[in-house]
């Protein structure tokens, strides 16, 4: 609303934002986007953790820095809900700058192990499967949303931003931050309508590559075995 109320004002809205940003609602709101954030950064890790079999060691990197992001991103909590503190100047700043850019190395890894994994089985599959099984598993709606290639991107973006000091840097945030929310929800679509991958997806996939016939000349070769000892 300072957008619309606060235009006026000496600075106008953004003058208004850095006079009030200690303010209880602005702490809160900062403290809502950090956990909107650490839960969507969790959720992406546990995917990726998915895509790749449920492999430990790939989710090692990708989880340390998960921890430093999170970190990060409580300290400027806490520094921001200080008495004149300033998330645009400081020891706020250096702490949001921190936070946004492990944020970003994190959705970087955890963008290229997914993408390479979906490219990788796309490949392999693309012979064995038709149109309609691979857009499902590793077409291009299933890499942007399993990906999150949207959000990492508008996070550098925003980073580039923020660092600079740039005028746009508040919007671009915002829509960033509108992302952060809308991203975990497009994956939830995808696990609830069934076309999410899962556990017994590479594994299904990895059967289609190797044995690439149906079930009826299965059974029949194997009938014809046991006839003809």
């Amino acid at each position: 609303m300072m957008w619309i109320e606060r235009r006026n004002n000496p600075g106008g809205p953004p003058a208004f934002f850095a006079a009030n940003m200690a303010a209880w609602y602005n702490a809160f709101a900062t403290a809502a986007m950090c956990l909107a954030n650490m839960m969507t950064d969790g959720l992406l890790l546990y995917r990726c953790y998915i895509i790749w079999g449920s492999r430990l060691p790939v989710i090692v990197i990708p989880g340390i820095i998960y921890l430093g992001s999170a970190t990060m991103a409580v300290m400027m909590v806490i520094e921001s809900a200080m008495p004149m503190s300033n998330l645009w100047r400081g020891l706020p700043a250096q702490f949001a700058i921190s936070w946004i850019a492990l944020t970003v190395s994190f959705n970087i890894t955890v963008t290229a192990l997914i993408i390479s994994r979906l490219l990788y089985f796309y490949r392999r599959v693309r012979s064995f499967l038709n149109d309609e099984q691979r857009n499902i598993n590793t077409g291009i709606v299933a890499i942007l949303v399993e990906s999150t290639l949207p959000f990492t991107v508008l996070g550098i973006i925003s980073l580039a931003t923020y660092i600079q000091g740039a005028p746009c840097a508040m919007g671009i945030e915002i829509i960033w931050a509108t992302f952060m929310v809308l991203t975990p929800q497009l994956i939830i679509l995808r696990v609830a309508s069934g076309v999410a991958w899962s556990k017994d997806t590479a594994c299904n996939i990895t059967q289609h590559a190797t044995f690439p016939c149906n079930s009826s000349s299965s059974s029949s070769t194997i009938s014809m075995h046991s006839q003809n000892p």
